[in-house]
């Protein structure tokens, strides 16, 4: 049971990759899966999304309307840190996240996308 548990982190992994967007070399995605095993597969999919290619940071976006989390990914040519606590999170330079309540997924990815936008035209990432 525990190789199956693997195979469908997995599987919840590489759906979530694969349906990224990718904005100013940052790969933003989102799922709405419940899965008890949805925070290990979040934070392996923002992993992943940093291989491929032009990728400088990776955010993925899960949860619910009533708590929603950021995992937030780079190696180092994007603080994530600086744009999470924009958003009212925190982390390091490389891995940084963020809990946001009362907004839909695609409200919560607009805000990573602006947040990131407006940093970018600020000079500040």
């Amino acid at each position: 049971e525990m190789f199956s548990g693997s195979i469908e982190t997995y599987r919840e992994k590489v759906d979530i990759v694969v349906r990224s967007e990718v904005y100013r070399g940052c790969a933003v995605s989102k799922t709405n899966l419940q899965k008890e095993d949805i925070r290990l597969a979040a934070a392996q999919a923002a992993d992943e999304m940093l291989t491929l290619k032009g990728i400088v940071a990776s955010f993925v976006i899960f949860g619910n309307e009533k708590k929603l989390n950021i995992s937030a990914r780079s190696y180092g040519r994007v603080n994530v840190q600086l744009i999470m606590e924009k958003i009212g999170g925190g982390g390091h330079l490389n891995v940084a996240g963020a809990q946001l309540e009362g907004y839909s997924l695609d409200e919560a990815r607009a805000i990573v996308i602006n947040t990131v936008k407006k940093m970018i035209e600020e000079g500040d990432i």
